[in-house]
């Protein structure tokens, strides 16, 4: 249980700068700044959006009042839009420094942000992922949409031109309508669990690599799934939370005035709707209802791209410790993996020094001088816990310990954070 709760809150693990919590704040701030903007561009749409319902309720038609607001309406639509493109370029900004922190444990730019080749890459992931939305959307919807009509004509088509029967159309939304809306998800949770990882293994890699993400999760589905149950779980209590202290006092002002609108909607009484819903005790209570709806994003947000970043490490070590070292067969035989990690090294092989704890400890896969000699000249190491120090010995004496990043051939930066680096070794 241990492990996969370390996997879940992995953005948890303590890190030496809060690099995490000030990028987060850079996006909040950035977020706020496109709200104001966006209402600043049309608040005379916004200011006025209560005449739409006043007149609706009113029947009235009047052209002199209905254009202009319809002009505006068009006008809220395509500055939203162009809103929406920079905030997604925000975020993707947002969603690459925190995983190159996590990953590689690097922090460019201003707290982390940099419109660098990983933003845009994370930000070329985002568009596969509309495509792969619309792609299963559309599969699904040959499937269900021939279903839902073959079902429904039994109570449309009454004898006589009669209305249909409103029990049941119940019944066939509950029996047919519900399992085929819930069964559409089904397809959009097992491809966003196994291509969930896509923006961290591009980070990882350096490269675009959304469809390797699908080898990343392959034997790891249940763990992923299990990892973002938890964490959707936690939101959701959190959100009904959120909801029942704002959203319930704003319920009990507005009700007695909702249930007198809809026995008798008129103009009269829709103003005085939209009139308890935009006071400022109502406004105040929606403000403070959606800045905490949006925290409660932020964090599910975070807590996701770490158990996207710790998955995308974990496919790493095998990259950089096996096959970049260029060991054979014989020498990856030592290592192998089982469901809680990386399994033990065997006793007595070529290199007993090998330790392999699982996935937060230390794997030092080089210890003498004709492994340095056959690795091409590098050590390769990983390592994460500062209590595995001494497992990581050889490569401080040599000197190669807490280099940054940057700087070349890289070791071990960080012990706490999971790493998989080169280290260039003097001649034995």
């Amino acid at each position: 249980m241990a492990e996969p709760l370390k996997a879940t809150f992995f953005t948890l693990h303590h890190r030496d700068r809060a690099v995490l919590a000030s990028a987060t704040l850079m996006l909040a701030a950035i977020t706020l700044l496109l709200g104001a903007v966006f209402a600043g561009i049309n608040w005379g749409t916004l200011s006025h959006l209560g005449d739409i319902f006043t007149m609706s309720a009113a029947e009235s038609k009047d052209p002199a009042r209905v254009m202009p607001l319809l002009g505006g309406v068009f006008g809220l639509m395509g500055s939203m839009f162009l809103v929406l493109i920079v905030f997604y370029l925000a975020l993707a900004a947002y969603e690459a420094a925190c995983l190159r922190w996590m990953i590689r444990g690097e922090a460019p730019g201003l707290f982390g942000w940099r419109f660098d080749n990983d933003m845009w890459r994370v930000y070329g992931v985002y568009w596969c992922w509309v495509g792969v939305h619309y792609a299963v959307a559309m599969a699904m919807g040959v499937l269900i949409v021939p279903i839902m009509f073959a079902t429904m004509p039994s109570f449309l088509m009454n004898a006589g031109g009669a209305p249909p029967d409103i029990f049941a159309m119940m019944r066939w939304q509950l029996s047919v309508q519900l399992p085929l809306t819930l069964l559409q998800y089904l397809p959009l949770i097992f491809v966003g669990v196994r291509f969930g990882p896509a923006a961290a293994t591009t980070v990882a890699r350096q490269r675009f690599s959304f469809l390797e993400a699908w080898t990343v999760t392959r034997g790891r589905f249940w763990e992923l799934l299990g990892s973002f149950a938890v964490l959707w779980l936690i939101a959701g209590v959190a959100v009904a939370l959120v909801m029942a202290l704002a959203t319930g006092p704003l319920l009990m002002r507005i009700w007695p005035v909702f249930a007198e609108m809809w026995r008798s909607p008129s103009e009269a009484h829709v103003q005085s709707y939209m009139h308890a819903i935009f006071s400022p005790q109502s406004l105040v209570l929606l403000g403070a209802g959606y800045a905490a709806d949006f925290v409660v994003l932020l964090a599910l947000m975070l807590m996701s791209y770490g158990v996207n970043a710790r998955m995308a490490v974990v496919s790493s070590w095998r990259r950089s410790c096996l096959e970049a070292a260029g060991f054979g067969a014989a020498d990856t035989g030592v290592l192998s993996q089982d469901r809680g990690g990386w399994a033990r090294a065997r006793r007595g092989g070529s290199r007993p020094s090998q330790r392999i704890y699982g996935h937060e400890r230390v794997a030092l896969l080089v210890a003498d001088a004709a492994d340095y000699q056959r690795a091409g000249g590098r050590v390769y190491g990983a390592a994460v816990n500062q209590g595995c120090c001494r497992d990581v010995w050889f490569l401080r004496q040599r000197g190669c310990h807490y280099l940054r990043p940057a700087a070349g051939d890289q070791a071990v930066q960080d012990h706490r954070h999971v790493r998989a680096r080169a280290c260039p070794l003097p001649a034995a």
